[in-house]
């Protein structure tokens, strides 16, 4: 109900609801979202599913929300789990797991069109149609959707000749996703569902940067996605579930800029960028006794990338990851819940890592809960951190300038995570609230450091790399107080206060937090 009611048009807009979570836009159709004062403009440190299928990328961590073939009509809920949790959504649940879950096909029966008409170019229309009978239910949905976040009043407006009434951040998306639910048997069921999608993005720039030629103004944004879970209850002790997904998505645009004036030519740009993902879980369910309950299962996915300019080379960059995982929750007494567990994961660039986490629940009184977790997450790097050499060419083919050359083999991030929380209710007066304090160790934290890796570099003196700059400390709290005196009347409010400290031995980098 809180997505349908807040307005929101885009998905990241959403978690501005959620307490502790900054969202901002950023540029070039990427937007910003952080928690515990740790974000960038690639959300790399999220794990983001949508009905179980990871749409991080695997070449810069980013998540592509515009990209996402998916509209918040079709969405039923999002679980937002603040803090790490890579004991049970794997490594990359290390500042927070976003899960958003799909209404089911049997939820939209019928015919639904609506459309939206804002500024800023905004325009949106969307059309669904849903049927089927009690065994098989299917659902389609086409969505138009139409941006341009450049804000209009500006005072050095650009020339009349680029005044196309879209200043530079216009962007078209059209897709079409489908699902169908098919009851197998009693205890069985099989869901499938696909999604592709086309985009039509221009991008800003700076008209004063005499390089702002070798950034292309339009880029073309194409995605796809196939998944199947596979849902079985053997018993009432147990369940189990097969999810398989497979992932695509590609991003092209190109650039001519004559940088003769800098003495150098004129330079080809080619953003061509593929990334695949494809997948395969199990997980198991168990109810051993009343009190006792777990989930276990393991996961094996393959990631891929090509993008000639980003890695100075048309090869493809791939690796295959594993991980194992085991939850178990008790019931010790009727006011204490106990709760704890561990993943294994071997990624392919830094090898085997083990992430536990623990947690007791102390209900003191009727609606009101006392929460005590500790838990350890990782990040493994991703392609473009680890092997990324990002490179302009002449059209000769010559080197033109060096932006990023490859690190030295990184290590994972970790993140040790203690927490307090309290959840309450005030049930006469319909108030609830969630108060929480935590503090984050983070070892090894990957950031750019500066420096001359490259002799042959033109434009700039220095080049960048990736390396493992220090440590961080994050430390804080956030409340939420929530007061529905009526159904038609929903009132939220929340504040957080981050306290962020930075101990590195690297003293030319490129800053992602204060020191």
């Amino acid at each position: 109900d809180m997505p349908r009611a807040s307005g929101f048009r885009d998905i990241p807009d959403l978690l501005r609801l959620v307490p502790g979570f900054s969202v901002a836009y950023t540029a070039n159709n990427t937007w910003a979202a952080g928690y515990h004062g740790l974000g960038d403009a690639f959300s790399r440190r999220f794990q983001v599913l949508v009905d179980g299928r990871s749409i991080y990328s695997p070449h810069y961590g980013a998540v592509y929300w515009t990209d996402l073939p998916l509209a918040i009509e079709d969405i039923e809920r999002i679980e937002v789990i603040r803090g790490p949790n890579a004991a049970i959504h794997g490594a990359n649940a290390f500042a927070a797991v976003i899960n958003i879950i799909t209404r089911t096909a049997a939820q939209v029966t019928g015919n639904t069109v609506s459309a939206q008409y804002g500024e800023q170019s905004m325009r949106g229309l969307l059309a669904r149609h849903g049927g089927g009978d009690d065994r098989l239910r299917y659902r389609l949905t086409f969505s138009a959707q139409q941006r341009d976040r450049f804000e209009r009043d500006i005072t050095d407006k650009p020339p009349a000749t680029l005044d196309n009434g879209q200043y530079f951040e216009a962007s078209k998306t059209y897709f079409l996703n489908g699902r169908m639910d098919w009851q197998l048997a009693s205890r069985a069921d099989l869901s499938a569902q696909f999604g592709v999608s086309q985009g039509d993005w221009r991008s800003g720039h700076n008209t004063d940067s005499p390089t702002d030629v070798l950034e292309p103004r339009v880029q073309d944004s194409r995605a796809q996605y196939l998944q199947l879970t596979y849902h079985k209850v053997e018993s009432e002790q147990r369940e189990w579930r097969v999810h398989v997904y497979h992932s695509r998505n590609r991003f092209d645009a190109n650039a001519v800029g004559d940088l003769t004036s800098l003495g150098l030519g004129v330079v080809s740009v080619d953003q061509y960028l593929l990334q695949t993902r494809s997948n395969i879980e199990l997980q198991v369910n168990e109810t051993w006794t009343p009190d006792l309950r777990g989930v276990w299962g393991g996961e094996v996915r393959r990631d891929a990338v090509v993008s000639p300019q980003n890695y100075n080379s048309g090869r493809e960059l791939s690796g295959t990851l594993g991980r194992a995982f085991g939850n178990l929750e008790w019931h010790a007494h009727d006011r204490v819940l106990l709760q704890g567990g561990a993943m294994v994961e071997h990624h392919y660039f830094t090898g085997t890592d083990v992430s536990p986490r623990a947690a007791v629940n102390l209900t003191v009184s009727p609606g009101h809960v006392l929460r005590l977790g500790v838990s350890k997450a990782s990040r493994s790097p991703t392609f473009f951190e680890q092997e990324g050499n990002q490179v302009y060419l002449l059209t000769s083919g010559a080197l033109a300038d060096a932006v990023t050359v490859p690190s030295n083999g990184l290590k994972p991030e970790r993140v040790l995570s203690r927490e307090i929380g309290y959840l309450g209710q005030w049930r006469p007066a319909r108030l609830e609230w969630d108060v929480r304090v935590y503090r984050d160790h983070i070892d090894d934290f990957i950031g750019q450091e500066k420096g001359n890796f490259y002799p042959d570099g033109a434009l700039r003196p220095n080049e960048f790399r990736y390396a493992n700059i220090g440590t961080v400390d994050s430390q804080g709290g956030e409340i939420q107080l929530r007061w529905r005196p009526l159904a038609a009347l929903d009132l939220s409010a929340h504040f957080a206060r981050v306290f962020l400290r930075a101990d590195t031995t690297v003293n030319n980098f490129n800053t992602d937090i204060p020191l």
